[in-house]
């Protein structure tokens, strides 16, 4: 997995260390191994650092080490004891260099790494390596841990010297890629940035067509000091990957900070993985085990017009998406402010009298939850002590034939949905594709007459219809079941919960 988040040439860890030196994919050689490490959050940390443990964000120690799994080599950088000798390894890091917020950890090669070139000799220890970053701190007053690798090679020259070691006296047991992630924390983001995120799966022609010319433009207008930047793609059977690489290109001609991930992990993957943890649930037919399902047309302009919903303030603010007009397409997480499903898919959409009239005269329409294509939130929930997350519906829950969208769920969550609110702006209306985008872009005459006519006496009719009341009440039974079997079970978000099961299927094609 590539997953490196630069800025301006640094390297933001997950964790309050930023990293200066050496970049990511450096051939590396000479006398030492250099490394130098920004411990003052580019200066949004106090320093001299707080001895105060009551502090809600302070470090309590890094450690590097030097691992390769394929030459299976752990050898100890700093493992935050001070050294028998002064060239075996580096004292503890958070003392070096105490009047500086930036830490060097000057590391002597030991004597199996000299040489010249990647060392084709199957004995050789030359070639790729990680500088793996163990970090200990606190932030917003939660203790964490993690793990991050920079990946270096070990290529260029290394002469022989007396202050080089047996590496043998460095080594230490390696563990696997599994064993290291499982030992590292998640951290709710990165202390230092916030911004903009996506999520890519086969979207190269979306991409290329114009998604990523918007962002561009939108990077151009906010200027890059305001934006960073988040992309994750995985697993895409496309060229999605080459399109993000192009993208990364450009954003860095535009020194726009940014994080892009590109995984290989696919859906195969993620099913033939062991059924352990939340995310599977046993299926009707024939009690099977079954994991569970855990890119729209803009411009900068509507992303402006979104940000400025209720003049900025709000828990929430959403367009409205579209993929063959004039039905809107988000149906699974769009609820109105009683927590309704819309009644129908074209104008007016609500049932609830408050979201309705607002739609009518095109102002934010207040909503329990939305997704709808774009949406904008506050990041502060996000980093708080306890942040918020999105997730799904429990497995026991699901188990009942129900699932609810992560993407309405976290509304459910966000503390502030019900103190700023949430609204959808009708103003703000993407597309899909292209034909599907210029369909809806007028914005105050984007209905005909007769539709609009015809919307309203539909909505009326199908206000009193006594179906949507029936499909509540099968779920609202359902939870209540789920209740019942333990005082524990409890769901805050049982108005994004709907009749279905939703899981991930092998393709037999």
């Amino acid at each position: 997995m590539v997953n490196f988040t630069l800025v301006n040439g640094q390297v933001y860890t997950p964790g309050l260390a930023i990293i200066d030196a050496p970049q990511p994919n450096t051939p590396l050689g000479g006398d030492n191994l250099q490394i130098a490490i920004d411990v003052s959050g580019n200066g949004k940390l106090p320093w001299p650092p707080s001895t105060d443990n009551d502090s809600a964000t302070q470090f309590h120690d890094i450690r590097f080490f030097l691992t390769s799994e394929s030459l299976s080599h752990n050898f100890t950088i700093s493992n935050g004891t001070t050294p028998s000798t002064n060239t075996s390894y580096v004292g503890p890091v958070l003392d070096l260099e105490p009047s500086s917020t930036v830490k060097h950890v000057n590391w002597i090669w030991p004597k199996c790494l000299v040489g010249d070139g990647s060392g084709s000799k199957s004995n050789s220890d030359r070639g790729a390596y990680n500088i793996s970053m163990h970090q200990s701190f606190r932030w917003n007053g939660t203790d964490y841990y993690t793990v991050f690798q920079l990946p270096i090679s070990v290529t260029n020259s290394i002469s022989e010297s007396d202050e080089r070691v047996d590496c043998a006296l460095l080594e230490n047991e390696l563990l696997s890629v599994a064993e290291v992630d499982e030992s590292s924390d998640s951290l709710p983001g990165q202390p230092w940035i916030e911004g903009v995120t996506s999520v890519n799966w086969n979207n190269e022609a979306i991409l290329r067509s114009h998604w990523s010319r918007t962002l561009l433009d939108l990077s151009s207008q906010l200027g890059p000091e305001n934006i960073f930047i988040s992309i994750y793609e995985s697993g895409s059977y496309d060229n999605t990957k080459g399109a993000l690489r192009d993208l990364d290109w450009e954003l860095e001609r535009l020194r726009v900070p940014r994080n892009i991930t590109l995984s290989h992990i696919t859906h195969e993957d993620e099913m033939a993985a062991p059924a352990r943890g939340e995310g599977w649930v046993r299926t009707t037919a024939g009690g099977a085990r079954k994991l569970r399902r855990v890119p729209y047309l803009a411009r900068p302009s509507d992303v402006f017009e979104l940000l400025n919903t209720n003049d900025g303030e709000y828990g929430a603010a959403c367009s409205l998406d579209f993929s063959k007009p004039p039905n809107f397409y988000d149906t699974f997480a769009l609820r109105d402010i009683r927590g309704h499903e819309a009644v129908m898919s074209t104008w007016p959409y609500f049932r609830t009298v408050e979201s309705r009239y607002a739609m009518k005269s095109l102002s934010p329409v207040p909503v329990a939850s939305c997704w709808n294509g774009m949406v904008a939130m506050p990041a502060g929930p996000f980093l708080a002590t306890s942040p918020l997350r999105f997730r799904g519906i429990p497995d026991s829950l699901a188990e009942y034939h129900l699932e609810g969208s992560e993407c309405c769920l976290i509304h459910a969550d966000n503390p502030l949905s019900e103190e700023k609110g949430v609204y959808l702006n009708p103003r703000v209306r993407v597309g899909y594709t292209g034909q599907a985008y210029a369909a809806v872009k007028p914005i105050s005459n984007w209905l005909t007459a007769k539709r609009i006519l015809q919307g309203l006496w539909v909505n009326r009719v199908r206000r009193w219809s006594i179906a949507f009341w029936v499909k509540e009440e099968v779920v609202r039974r359902r939870v209540d079941s789920w209740k019942a079997l333990d005082p524990k079970n409890d769901e805050p978000g049982q108005l994004c919960i709907i009749d279905e099961m939703q899981i991930l299927h092998r393709n037999s094609l």
